[in-house]
């Protein structure tokens, strides 16, 4: 439905505005550069961590895998969360389908064609 207009004022389009010219209106100089005081990355980082790394970021230890292994074997792949004391399910699961899984299969192979 069309717009109804109110008053009888003839439209004045962005192009029919008249222009006001660069050099006669003056231009005010921007404001000095400040730069912003923020603390560098590694300290950032340092302060909201800590010394140690997170249990998310350190490399499994080979006595975790081993736990991992009992684990599967005694109780199958499921309930990951169990698994490794200090892991999380993710981690477990990962850990399992990414490295000692392809590890044992690749073993099996190598010594089945010997």
């Amino acid at each position: 439905m069309p717009r109804a207009v109110s008053s009888p004022s003839p439209e004045v389009k962005p192009y029919d505005r008249p222009s006001s010219s660069p050099s006669s209106t003056p231009l005010a100089s921007p404001p000095p550069f400040k730069p912003r005081k923020t603390p560098s990355k590694t300290s950032a980082k340092m302060s909201t961590r800590g010394t140690r790394e997170s249990p998310a970021k350190q490399a499994w230890t080979p006595d975790e895998y081993v736990a991992l292994y009992d684990h599967v074997t005694a109780h199958g792949k499921g309930n990951w969360g169990v698994a490794v004391p200090g892991r999380t399910a993710n981690q477990s699961k990962k850990a399992w389908t990414q490295t000692v899984d392809q590890l044992i299969r690749k073993c099996l192979l190598e010594k089945g064609r010997k």
